[in-house]
């Protein structure tokens, strides 16, 4: 969030399209009465708020590779790879397939690993609130290493972080290059439970 604050400081204000604010949301990992009052906030005076190209929102974004127990290795082992995690990502969901295309895009060209296929949902808490009725990006990695002390250089890479925050800007660009209209909707409903039974999708083509 930093590097794109830095990044888009630089630009003259005269040629950045759109207003950006860049937020801190309070009791992220909260729960019970007077938790994530910020994002409560924000999502009961949406009307007065959103009139919103896009929002982001990243979590996680660089994460050496673990595995758990492989073949060969003691039982209790976590074996550490040379790359990084793939992340979750949302990108407006099923109805916005431009947004979905320009997230694949950056993606892939500044090399953030992601999965194959996105997410019905956004996989972070923080967007999960303003998802249905904004435009909205969300990435995110959870596996064995996340808001513990071994979060730490050498295990959140700047290299992976750089390729985040890469992609990211190439998203905003390019949504700033199309009228609002392209990426809003009516307010859609809650989604549905997914099934639990796992499925294998093929690669896409």
């Amino acid at each position: 969030m930093i590097g794109l604050a830095e990044h888009y400081s630089k630009v003259p204000q005269a040629q950045r399209k759109r207003t950006m604010i860049f937020v801190a949301l309070d009791g992220h990992h909260n729960s019970g009465e007077g938790s994530a009052v910020g994002n409560q906030w924000i999502t009961q005076n949406k009307q007065k708020l959103f009139k919103t190209a896009l929002a982001i929102n990243i979590e996680h974004p660089s994460t050496i590779q673990t595995q758990s127990r492989p073949r060969y290795y003691n039982a209790n082992e976590i074996v550490w790879g040379n790359t990084y995690m793939p992340q979750q990502w949302y990108a407006g969901g099923p109805s916005r397939p431009e947004l979905q295309k320009i997230a694949a895009d950056a993606f892939k060209l500044f090399g953030a690993t992601m999965d194959l296929y996105p997410n019905p949902t956004p996989p972070a808490s923080d967007m999960s609130s303003f998802f249905r009725f904004l435009p909205g990006i969300d990435t995110g990695e959870y596996h064995h290493y996340f808001h513990t002390d071994l979060e730490t250089p050498q295990t959140v890479p700047w290299t992976g972080l750089e390729a985040s925050a890469r992609a990211y800007a190439k998203i905003i660009d390019e949504v700033n290059k199309h009228p609002l209209s392209m990426f809003q909707r009516p307010e859609e409903p809650a989604p549905t439970p997914q099934p639990t039974t796992p499925t294998l999708k093929p690669p896409p083509q």
